[in-house]
């Protein structure tokens, strides 16, 4: 595959450096690996105590009593589909983690300008720790970590024109009429 001028003088190409580009191949499917994992198991844990993750969402005081069982439902949903399609370097799950990373850093910006005292339920029940905001700090940092993570995966999905597997290639996925191109 022929790369445009940008990506020819970029010096990650230059035949001089194939331990950079090894290091930073094994960073990204590392670093995609382990988000994708924190995910899968933030969700799972979400998942088996469902009504106890609605009341931590009904304790940030953001949504009517009427939807907290649904959003606790859709953002578990979307937590885990974007954590297996990231896992599996399908297209749209590296969008997915990112953006639900975006959403709970609102929220937890929001808790802690409010100096809200509640369980930043991130991990489900299991993860019950003294309410205060030291624990909605704690989750923040995490998610800035997280963040930058994602960047990075973009990153270098741009420098070396990696692209996510789309969906329709996929042969279990050609029989669906949604997913043909």
């Amino acid at each position: 595959m022929k790369r445009p001028p940008l990506f020819q003088s970029f010096s990650l190409y230059r035949s001089d450096l194939p331990f950079v580009r090894r290091l930073l191949r094994w960073g990204y499917h590392s670093i995609r690996v382990l988000i994708s994992s924190l995910f899968l198991y933030a969700g799972g844990s979400k998942l088996i105590a469902l009504p106890s993750f609605a009341q931590t969402i009904s304790d940030y005081g953001l949504l009517p009593e009427g939807f907290l069982f649904p959003a606790a439902l859709l953002l578990v949903t979307a937590e885990l589909l974007a954590a297996l399609a990231l896992l599996l370097d399908l297209r749209g799950g590296l969008t997915g983690i990112t953006l639900l990373l975006l959403l709970f850093i609102a929220v937890l910006l929001y808790g802690i300008q409010l100096d809200l005292d509640v369980d930043c339920g991130c991990f489900g029940p299991g993860e019950q720790q003294p309410h205060s905001t030291h624990t909605l700090y704690q989750a923040l940092y995490r998610d800035v970590f997280m963040f930058i993570g994602c960047l990075f995966l973009y990153w270098y999905r741009f420098v070396t024109a990696v692209t996510a597997i789309p969906l329709n290639s996929l042969a279990v996925f050609r029989r669906f009429p949604f997913c043909s191109t």
